[in-house]
């Protein structure tokens, strides 16, 4: 049996399962999700618009249209993943491919944030409260505060409960829910003793200390 031709084309538009594939003479053929060649799994395989494909023209069924299948990148190479389930469930673009013209990843740039610690029970890991959006109420004025706490890496554990720390984005998440970490301290929150928090009891020893602080000052 003689191999198919294989041709190549831009993809025009796409959907959610299909999309339209634009051939050098200006024909289209259509695209299915299921003709994909990828190595994730069917429901997350897509096309990114004005990336150049590689596939082989058929003929459908129940239309005239023309259909294409065995569908790669350029070479045979298999399509990487563009898209993405949201929190909802709903396809998303993934971030790291907005305003890209070739569908490759772009980097990202760092953001940074400040936020106070709320918990240091984990090791080398500091939840941060950070304020996102603050608001008044339409109707009755009152000011609504949007706040989001992050997992944040902390490899020397430096924080204590009550900073106020600067954060900013991993470009590699450290662990599953770890994607930011910890800049600076801006503020220290006051303990008798750093080291040990819970510590409640003044011991000569901070006394020392404080006369000397005092002394350097």
């Amino acid at each position: 049996m003689p191999e198919k031709k294989r041709v190549t084309g831009v993809v025009k538009s796409w959907g959610l399962k299909s999309g339209r594939i634009e051939l050098s003479d200006g024909a289209e053929v259509v695209a299915f999700q299921k003709n994909i060649v990828a190595n994730h799994r069917p429901k997350y395989r897509s096309l990114f618009e004005g990336s150049t494909v590689e596939f082989e023209v058929e003929k459908m069924k129940d239309s005239e249209d023309l259909m294409a299948t065995q569908i790669t990148m350029l070479g045979g190479e298999t399509v990487p993943r563009y898209r993405n389930y949201n929190s909802r469930g709903h396809f998303g673009l993934r971030p790291t491919w907005k305003n890209s013209e070739d569908g490759e990843p772009k980097n990202m740039q760092k953001q940074r944030q400040v936020g106070q610690v709320m918990s240091i029970k984990n090791n080398k890991t500091a939840m941060v409260k950070v304020v996102i959006d603050v608001k008044p109420h339409k109707k009755y004025g009152k000011y609504l505060v949007r706040r989001k706490t992050y997992a944040c890496h902390d490899p020397q554990s430096k924080c204590r409960f009550g900073d106020v720390v600067e954060i900013e984005t991993l470009e590699k998440n450290a662990s599953k829910t770890k994607s930011f970490r910890i800049v600076d301290v801006i503020r220290e929150e006051s303990y008798l003793d750093r080291d040990q928090p819970k510590r409640l009891i003044t011991q000569d020893g901070d006394l020392m200390k404080n006369e000397a602080g005092n002394n350097n000052n």
